[in-house]
C-alpha cells in the first residue's frame, strides 16, 4: 500500500485533491491527519497482545523442553513487570527468540511505527500538473477586416498602459503579442495561481536603425521648400527632408531640445511625412531624429551636425512558435520560450498600410470635408465610437515630463511621445544613436503588440490545441523518507511475526492451562518444586539465588495420581551452591518502582509540562495569526510538526502500561487482605494476561477502579498518539503587524484646476483632460484594475506605503488603514425640450431648449429675478454639396438611410442674461444628456430633415444631471502599490459636504464635474447612421449595458428611467478617477505635523496552527491524565510484599504449606472446584501451615492466626461499619514486619 501511494505521490504529485479551492474535503483530511496513526496504533495494540502472551507463555516453553530449564529461565524467569525497552535485550542474552522478537517487534510498533506513520501524509497545497484542450485563435483576421477593426484603440490602450500605470491587453507584453487560447468548456479553472502551458504563435516586431547621411536639397527632385533643414539620406534608398533648422534662433528660450518623427504616409492629413524619392518601397520606413538647438554649431563643418542624431528605422514583422505560460484568469503572458525560429509575417496577416497610416497621423481628423471623408473612409476609421476614434494627446504628458523639449504638439507627435515614457536623468542622453533607436524600438513593439492582438480571430471550436494545467490545490501528499522509513519498520514487524510463528510453531508446550492467574499457575506445579521451594525458603536466605541453576520440566511425572495426570513443573536436578551469580534484580523488587513517589512525580511533571507547552503555543498562535513555518523543507516540518508530537505520545504509552502492569500484579494480594476472599474473587484474577489498554473491562467487571482508571489512562495515550499526528496544520492565513502610517493629505478639496480643454474658445491648455477617460474605459472591464486608491465608488486619501520591511517574496501583501472616501452622488431626472428651427438647410439646423431643463424632480431652477437656467447646441450634417451628403448617407445597396440618431451633452448656464456669479454655478452644476432619433426625407435628390410645421421631427429623451459630494470614513485595504483591494465604511456620509470645501471650491467642482461631459470633439454634434457612440458618456453607457440599443438609430430612444440609473452609475465611476488624476484638488498635510493613522500590514503567508479541535482533545486528554497520576499518588498502595508474585517461584512461595497448595497437589479438590466455590474464602496473612508453623502467605481464612491488614481503605470497596471493624481488627493483629515469619 505504501509503495503504491509513493508511486501516486511520483504520477500526481499527491494522492488526494481538493475537488475546487484551497480546502480538502473532511474526510481528506481524516485520512492526512490521522488514520495512518490510527492504523499505526491497532497494529501496536495487536503486537502488545503478542507481546504480553509471549512473555507470559516463555517460562512454560522453557520448562517444556527435552531436560527442562535452568530455574533463570523457568520458575525464576520474570518478564511481566519489566520495562517494555529492556525486555529485547533480555530476552537476546537469554537466547529467547521468541520473546526477543516480539519485544522487539511491540518496541517499533510502539515507539517507531506511530511517529513515522503520522508523518507520512501531510496536507499542503502543492502544484499539479494536467492535460487540458485549448480553443486556439486559427490567426489573424483578412486585410479588409482589420481595416474596419483596427481603430486607435490600441492608441489608447498603450497609453493608459505607458503613462497612466493602467493594463495589459490579454496575451499581450510590450514587445509582442500571442494568439489567444481559451479553455474548452467545463475545463476552466478559476485560480489566480493557475497557468497554463501551451504551443501557440507570437507576433512582435524588430527595428533595424542606420544612422542617416545628410545630403545637399539639390540631391533631391520634387521637394517643397521646407526650409533651410538639410535631407538625410537612407544610402541613397531614401532621401527626405529632416525638419526644422538646429540654429539658435529657432528655439523657444526654455526649449532645449527638439524631437520629430516622420513616417511614410500618403493621407494628406498627416503630420510630418517623409517626401521627395521615399516611395511605396519604404512603407515601414521612418525617421527619427533629435536636436540639442542648445547646443554651439560649427558651421566650417558643412553638412556634419554635432548637435543633431538622425536615424533611419525599418521594421519587420516577424511570427514565431513558442511555448506560452500564460495566466489562467487574468490571461496576461508570464514567459514564451521560442520552438521554432522566427519567419517573417506574410504580407496577407497584417496591414500594415493601415497601421503605418495610423502612427504616422498620430490624430483622428476632426475634419469632415469630402477629402477627408474619402480618405478616412479609405482607411477605415468612419463610424467609429469616441473611445476608438481618439488618439490621446499624450504630449502633454511628455510636456510634463521634459519641459525642455521644443514643439510637442500634436501635428508632430506619431511615434515621440510613445518613445519617450521612460524618464531619464537626461533628456541629452539620448543623443546616443543607440539609446534613441532603443526607445523607438520600444515604442514600436508596443504600438504593434497592442494593434496586433487585437487583428487575431478570437479562438476557435474548430482550432483545438492541448496544454499543461499548472495549478495550486490542497492536496494529500507522501512524504517520500518518511515512507521508505516505515515501509522498513513494516518489513521488520513482517520478519519478527514470522519468526515468531516459526519459532512457536517448532517447539513444544506441554501446558494446558493458561497460567494467566495465581490459581493457574500453581495448578501446574507439581510436589517436587514445591517442596523444593519451601526447603530452598526454609534453609535460604537468597532463595532466587539457591534455585538459579537449578532445573525444572514441565513432565507428567510426580503429578497427581490420576489416570492421565496433567504435565507439572518438576524439579529434575538440585544444588547445593551455584556455579555462577545470577542475574542482578533477584529477591530485589518487593514494591513496583513505576508505584514509587518519584516515578509518578516524573509523569506529573512531564504532563504538565505537554500541557504548558501546548497553552504557549496556543496563546502565540492565537495573538500572533499562528506560528512561523519552522523550515521550508517538508522533510523538517513534518519531522517537528507530527513526528515529534506522536513520538511523545506514543513514549508515555509505556509509562502507562507499566503502571497498570504493576498495579495488576498486585489486585489479587489486595483482594486477599484483610477478611479474604473467594478464589473467583482474587486467586483467578487475568489482570495481567491481556494488554494494558484491555484489562479496563477486567477491573471495572471486578470492581477495580483504580486500575479501571490507569487502564483508560493508557488507551487515552493512544487516542493522544492518533491526535498528536495530526495536532498541527499549516494553512496560508493573512499575518498582521501593526505599524503607523503618514496621512498625506487632509479630508479637504481646494481649487480644482482649469480644465485642459476650453470649450469656449476650443483651445488646449496645460494637461490631457482624456486620461480620466481612458482610466475609466478599463475600469469597466472586469479584467482590469482600478487606478491606485480607487473604488468603483470612491476615491481614497492616500497614505504613505513604506514596503521596505517586507521581504520580497510577500508580493501579495497589503495594508490596511483607516482613511476619508470622497465620492459623488449622481441625480438624473428627466426632462422635456421642445426644438425649434431657427435656420432651414438642407444639411444643418440649431436647436433650442424651451426654454429650460427641469433641473431637479420637475422643478425649475428659478435665479431671484426668476429666470430659468437655459443650453442649447447645434446639430451639424457634414459640410459639402446636398450630393456629397446625400453619398455620406448611403447605405451599401444605393438607398439612403431610412433613419439617424445622434447624441449630445449640454452644460446648463444662464444664457444671455447677467446674473451673480454663485447664481451662474448653480445652473452650471447641471448638465443635460439628450438622445435624438429622426428619419431623412428626400427632397429635390437631397436630404432633408422632416418637420411637422415650423418644427423638425426630431424624437428625443433628455436627462438633467447633477451631482452632491459624500464623505465618509472607510477602512482601506490596498495592496502594495495602491490597488483598492475592499473597503469598508465607518461613519455615515458627512451631513455638511460643504466643510469639506474651502472657500468656492464647491462650485468649481461641481462645474467641472458636469463640464467634462461635453463633447471633446467639437461643439456641434452629429447625425449618424450607424450605431457608435459620438461622446464619451453614451460610449460608457454602451460598454455597461453590453449593447449598442441607446445610439443605434434602428432602435428605440432609450427610457428616461431605464437609462437614468446607468448615466449616474457612469458619473459614479467617473469621480474617484478624476481625483486620482488631480491630487493637487486635495489640501496636502503640513510634513512638519507628522500626522499618522494607525494600521496593520497583511501578509498572506504559510502559518502554523493547531488543527480543528486537536488542541481541545489533546489538552483534555492531557489534563484527565494528570488527574489520573494524582489519584495514582494518592491512592497508590503501600509496600506489603516481601517480593512481587511476577514468577512461579514467588507465587509458590505464598503458598508454601498451605492448605490451598496441599489441596492442588494431592488432587483433593481441582482447580475448576476452586475456582466455584463460593463458600471458602481465602486471605494473605499469618497462618499456621501444614508443617504446624507460622507462615506469612495465602492461605484459608480459617487457618490465618493474624489475617493481613488491608493496605488502605479503599473509597470504592464499601463503607459499611462491620467492614471498618474488620480492617481495624485485622490491622492491629497485623505484625509490624513479616520477615521473621518468613522463614
Amino acid at each position: 500500500m505504501l509503495a503504491w501511494l509513493l508511486y501516486l505521490q511520483k504520477r500526481d504529485g499527491g494522492i488526494l485533491f481538493a475537488p475546487s479551492g484551497k480546502n480538502v474535503s473532511n474526510g481528506a483530511s481524516f485520512v492526512s491527519l490521522y488514520l495512518p496513526v490510527l492504523i499505526s496504533t491497532s497494529l501496536a495494540l495487536a503486537w502488545a497482545w503478542v507481546d504480553v502472551g509471549s512473555k507470559r507463555v516463555e517460562p512454560y516453553f522453557q520448562l517444556s523442553k527435552p531436560g527442562g530449564g535452568s530455574g533463570e529461565e523457568t520458575i525464576l524467569l520474570d518478564y511481566a513487570t519489566d520495562f517494555i525497552a529492556l525486555v529485547p535485550f533480555r530476552a537476546l542474552r537469554r537466547r529467547q527468540w521468541s520473546v526477543f522478537c516480539a519485544g522487539v517487534a511491540t518496541v517499533f510498533a510502539s515507539w517507531t511505527l506511530s511517529p513515522l506513520m503520522g508523518a507520512v501524509l501531510n496536507l499542503e497545497t502543492i502544484t499539479i500538473n494536467s492535460t487540458v484542450s485549448l480553443n486556439q485563435s486559427p490567426g489573424p483576421m483578412s486585410i479588409d477586416d482589420q481595416k474596419q477593426q483596427m481603430g486607435v484603440t490600441f492608441f489608447n490602450e498603450a497609453y493608459t498602459f505607458l503613462w497612466l500605470n493602467g493594463s495589459k491587453p490579454a496575451f499581450t507584453t510590450p514587445d509582442y503579442a500571442l494568439a489567444p487560447v481559451v479553455f474548452t468548456e467545463g475545463a476552466a479553472v478559476q485560480d489566480s495561481h493557475a497557468f497554463v502551458e501551451v504551443d501557440t504563435t507570437q507576433y512582435f516586431t524588430d527595428l533595424d536603425c542606420t544612422p542617416a547621411s545628410l545630403v545637399d536639397s539639390a540631391s533631391c527632385e520634387d521637394v517643397q521648400d521646407q526650409g533651410s533643414s538639410p535631407y538625410a539620406s537612407n544610402d541613397g534608398d531614401c532621401v527626405t527632408w529632416v525638419g526644422w533648422g538646429a540654429g539658435p534662433d529657432t528655439v523657444d528660450n526654455d526649449k532645449r531640445f527638439s524631437v520629430q518623427y516622420m513616417g511614410f504616409s500618403s493621407y494628406h492629413g498627416a503630420g510630418l511625412q517623409m517626401s521627395c524619392d521615399c516611395d511605396s518601397s519604404n512603407e515601414n520606413l521612418f525617421l527619427a531624429s533629435i536636436t540639442d538647438r542648445g547646443s554651439p554649431q560649427t558651421p566650417d563643418l558643412g553638412l556634419q551636425r554635432p548637435n543633431q542624431t538622425i536615424l533611419f528605422c525599418r521594421a519587420t514583422y516577424s511570427r514565431q512558435q513558442v511555448k506560452a505560460v500564460i495566466n489562467v484568469v487574468t490571461s496576461s503572458v508570464v514567459s514564451a520560450t521560442p520552438t521554432g525560429p522566427p519567419s517573417s509575417l506574410p504580407l496577407q496577416s497584417f496591414n500594415t498600410s493601415h497601421f503605418n497610416f495610423l502612427l504616422n497621423t498620430a490624430v483622428y481628423s476632426l475634419s469632415r470635408s469630402l477629402e477627408d471623408l474619402q480618405s478616412l473612409a479609405q482607411y477605415g476609421v468612419l463610424n467609429k465610437d469616441i473611445g476608438d476614434a481618439n488618439i490621446p494627446p499624450e504630449y502633454f504628458r511628455m510636456q510634463n515630463q521634459y519641459p525642455n523639449v521644443n514643439r510637442l504638439d500634436y501635428e508632430y507627435t506619431g511615434l515621440v511621445a510613445w518613445a519617450f515614457t521612460k524618464e531619464v536623468q537626461s533628456f541629452g542622453s539620448y543623443m546616443d544613436p543607440v539609446l534613441l533607436a532603443e526607445a523607438f524600438e520600444s515604442a514600436h513593439k508596443v504600438l504593434f503588440a497592442f494593434a496586433m492582438q487585437k487583428m487575431l480571430e478570437p479562438p476557435s471550436d474548430h482550432q483545438i490545441t492541448s496544454g499543461t494545467l499548472s495549478h495550486e490545490v490542497a492536496a494529500v501528499t507522501v512524504n517520500e523518507a518518511f515512507v521508505i522509513a516505515t515501509m522498513l519498520i513494516l518489513a521488520l514487524l513482517a520478519v519478527a511475526g514470522t519468526a515468531c510463528l516459526l519459532i512457536n510453531a517448532r517447539r513444544e508446550q506441554r501446558q494446558q492451562v493458561d497460567p494467566a492467574s495465581l490459581l493457574s499457575v500453581l495448578g501446574s506445579v507439581g510436589s517436587s518444586t514445591a517442596t523444593r521451594v519451601q526447603e530452598v525458603i526454609a534453609t535460604s536466605a537468597e532463595p532466587e539465588k539457591a534455585l538459579f541453576l537449578e532445573r525444572f520440566s514441565l513432565d507428567s511425572t510426580g503429578g497427581s495420581s490420576l489416570e492421565t495426570p496433567a504435565p507439572k513443573i518438576n524439579c529434575v536436578e538440585t544444588f547445593t551452591q551455584p556455579s555462577r551469580k545470577p542475574e542482578g534484580g533477584y529477591g530485589e523488587k518487593p514494591y513496583p518502582r513505576s508505584l514509587s513517589l518519584q516515578i509518578l512525580l516524573l509523569i506529573f511533571g512531564s504532563i504538565v509540562s505537554a500541557i504548558l507547552a501546548l497553552a504557549v503555543l496556543k496563546y502565540y498562535m492565537d495573538t500572533d495569526a499562528g506560528l512561523p513555518q519552522p523550515s521550508q523543507s517538508s522533510f523538517v516540518r513534518q519531522l517537528l510538526l507530527s513526528y515529534l508530537p506522536t513520538a511523545y505520545a506514543t513514549l508515555m504509552e509505556p509509562v502507562w502500561v507499566m503502571l497498570v502492569r504493576d498495579l495488576s500484579v498486585l489486585q489479587p494480594f489486595l483482594a486477599l487482605f484483610g477478611c479474604g476472599a473467594t478464589a473467583q474473587q482474587s486467586l483467578t484474577c487475568t489482570f495481567t494476561a491481556v494488554p494494558a489498554q484491555f484489562s479496563i473491562f477486567e477491573a471495572l467487571r471486578r470492581r477495580r477502579l483504580l486500575l479501571a482508571i490507569l487502564g483508560l489512562m493508557t488507551l487515552t495515550s493512544n487516542v493522544l498518539s492518533v491526535v498528536m499526528s495530526g495536532l498541527f496544520e499549516t494553512r496560508l492565513t493573512t499575518y498582521t503587524s501593526k505599524r503607523d502610517y503618514n496621512i498625506q493629505f487632509e479630508p479637504l478639496i481646494q481649487s480644482p484646476p482649469v480644465l485642459a480643454y476650453n470649450f469656449v474658445t476650443n483651445q488646449h491648455r496645460s494637461n490631457s483632460d482624456y486620461d480620466y477617460f481612458y482610466l475609466l474605459d478599463q475600469s469597466i472591464d472586469p479584467l482590469h484594475e482600478f487606478p491606485s486608491w480607487t473604488s468603483t465608488d470612491f476615491y481614497f486619501l492616500p497614505f504613505d506605503l513604506d514596503n521596505s520591511s517586507l521581504s520580497n517574496s510577500t508580493e501579495s501583501a497589503s495594508h490596511e488603514a483607516q482613511t476619508t472616501g470622497f465620492g459623488m452622488q449622481p441625480m438624473c431626472t428627466s426632462s422635456n425640450i421642445n426644438i425649434s428651427m431657427t435656420e432651414m438647410s438642407w444639411f444643418d439646423f440649431s436647436l433650442q431648449m424651451d426654454p429650460s431643463i427641469a433641473l431637479s424632480k420637475g422643478a425649475h431652477a428659478h435665479s431671484p429675478d426668476g429666470d430659468r437656467c437655459q443650453s442649447g447646441g447645434e446639430l451639424d450634417f457634414y459640410s459639402g454639396t446636398p450630393e456629397d451628403i446625400q453619398q455620406a448617407f448611403m447605405t451599401e445597396n444605393g438607398t439612403t438611410s431610412e433613419r439617424l440618431a445622434a447624441e449630445a451633452t449640454f452644460q446648463v448656464n444662464s444664457g444671455s442674461i447677467n446674473r451673480e456669479q454663485n447664481q451662474t454655478a448653480a445652473c452650471n452644476r447641471y448638465f443635460a444628456t439628450i438622445w435624438f432619433r429622426t428619419n431623412p426625407a428626400p427632397y429635390e435628390g437631397t436630404l432633408l430633415m422632416p418637420r411637422n410645421g415650423s418644427h423638425p421631427a426630431i424624437a428625443t429623451t433628455a436627462l438633467s444631471c447633477t451631482t452632491t459630494l459624500r464623505v465618509a470614513n472607510f477602512s482601506v485595504h490596498v495592496d502594495l502599490s495602491g490597488k483598492v483591494l475592499n473597503s469598508t465604511q465607518l461613519t455615515p456620509f458627512a451631513a455638511d459636504p460643504g466643510s469639506h470645501f474651502s472657500n468656492s471650491s464647491d462650485v468649481s467642482l461641481y462645474e467641472q464635474m458636469s463640464a467634462h461631459w461635453l463633447g471633446y470633439t467639437a461643439t456641434n454634434w452629429d447625425w449618424h447612421d450607424a450605431p457608435f457612440a459620438g461622446t464619451w458618456l453614451n460610449h460608457y453607457l454602451k460598454l455597461l449595458s453590453g449593447s449598442d440599443d441607446i445610439v443605434n438609430p434602428a432602435k428605440p430612444l432609450p427610457d428616461a428611467n431605464v437609462v437614468a440609473p446607468q448615466v449616474e452609475e457612469v458619473m459614479r465611476r467617473f469621480f474617484p478617477i478624476y481625483l486620482s488624476l488631480n491630487k493637487q484638488v486635495l489640501k496636502a498635510v503640513d510634513q512638519a505635523a507628522n500626522e499618522s493613522v494607525a494600521g496593520v500590514i497583511l501578509e498572506p503567508v504559510q502559518r502554523v496552527f493547531f488543527a480543528p479541535h486537536a488542541f481541545e482533545i489533546a489538552i483534555t486528554i492531557l489534563g484527565v491524565q494528570l488527574l489520573a497520576v494524582v489519584l495514582v499518588m494518592v491512592r497508590r498502595p503501600r509496600r506489603m510484599l516481601p517480593r512481587m508474585p511476577t514468577t512461579i517461584m514467588a507465587v509458590v512461595s505464598y503458598v508454601r504449606h498451605s492448605t490451598l497448595l496441599s489441596d492442588i497437589l494431592s488432587g483433593r479438590r481441582t482447580l475448576e472446584e476452586i475456582e466455584k466455590d463460593r463458600e471458602t474464602k481465602y486471605a494473605y496473612g499469618v497462618f499456621t501451615g501444614t508443617d504446624g508453623r507460622p507462615h506469612v502467605g495465602i492461605d484459608r481464612v480459617e487457618k490465618m492466626v493474624r489475617a493481613g491488614a488491608r493496605p488502605r481503605k479503599r473509597w470504592w470497596q464499601g463503607t459499611g461499619k462491620q467492614a471498618k471493624k474488620d480492617d481495624a481488627k485485622a490491622l492491629k493483629e497485623t505484625p509490624r514486619t513479616v520477615a521473621g515469619l518468613w522463614s
